[in-house]
């Protein structure tokens, strides 16, 4: 159940579809490799973006491509709404943004650690558009949860 396809989806040029499930584990500073297959279907944008996830207790990791589309949807709301400028708020000040190294290791913050409840192993979940950084466990107890809805989700999104 933790590994899978490790093949990145899409060619140069196109933006990255993340697929797959890594098992990976933190390092003594707290960095982790993200799948070289990823990293190369990223490009030269060495840049992540990590948040916490809004629907459950993991990180959402986004390219800059990727982000650049949803902050231009918040650009475009009045200074008038508060959902919006909620949601850039908490964004913009839960979030980090971090550089590979030549290694592909990612330093993840403590808070975001904390938030995501990682410590040691940590499950990288291809998400499509994004990424998620899970604690092994939790992400067992989610799927065991909503594998349930999965028929009614392809019915009403795909």
């Amino acid at each position: 159940m933790y590994t899978s396809d490790d093949t990145a989806h899409g060619s140069k040029g196109d933006e990255p579809i993340f697929m797959g499930t890594h098992k990976n584990s933190l390092d003594g500073k707290k960095r982790l490799t993200i799948p070289s297959k990823w990293r190369e279907q990223m490009g030269a944008g060495k840049t992540l973006y990590l948040m916490p996830g809004m629907d459950t207790e993991c990180l959402w990791v986004y390219p800059k491509g990727e982000l650049n589309l949803k902050i231009n949807r918040l650009r475009q709301a009045s200074m008038g709404d508060d959902e919006a400028q909620m949601l850039a708020r908490i964004f913009g000040g839960e979030s980090q943004d971090a550089e590979w190294d030549s290694q592909g290791r990612v330093r993840v913050t403590d808070f975001l650690l904390e938030y995501a409840g990682l410590k040691k192993e940590v499950l990288i979940v291809g998400a499509l558009t994004r990424f998620e950084m899970w604690d092994p466990a939790a992400y067992m107890a989610f799927m065991k949860q909503h594998r349930s809805k999965l028929k009614d989700a392809v019915r009403n999104h795909m």
